[in-house]
């Protein structure tokens, strides 16, 4: 009996959509698996307070955040991405005006008189 192993279909395009697939297909598994953990969140959360609502209500505004983030990391990855990537605001410093008459009398070896020369 002669066996063959199939090989996976690649699309026309290549390489790049089965990575695009895999890809998605690993974030469907990431989600999946990430409400089972909420799911057994709450389960443990219901065992230990002994049916305490307001323990699960938390537990349970603290799983959908956790759902939340994971669903959305493109999205969060932005928000971080263009608070990280601003813009950091330009400093000027000015002299005071003091500052701008001394220098307007002072040569670079010390004062200077009317006549331009140095004292």
């Amino acid at each position: 009996m002669i066996y063959t192993f199939a090989r996976p279909a690649l699309a026309p395009t290549g390489i790049i959509s089965w990575v695009n697939t895999k890809s998605a297909e690993v974030t469907t598994t990431l989600i999946v698996v990430a409400s089972l953990v909420v799911v057994v969140l709450l389960i443990i959360t219901a065992i230990r307070t002994r049916g305490a609502v307001g323990s699960l209500v938390v537990a349970a505004f603290a799983g959908a955040l956790f759902l939340w983030l994971v669903s959305n990391i493109d999205v969060v990855s932005r928000m971080v991405g263009s608070e990280v990537a601003a813009p950091v605001p330009q400093v000027v410093f000015e002299p005071a005006w003091g500052q701008l008459e001394q220098a307007a009398t002072t040569g670079p070896h010390g004062p200077v008189h009317d006549s331009g020369t140095q004292v």
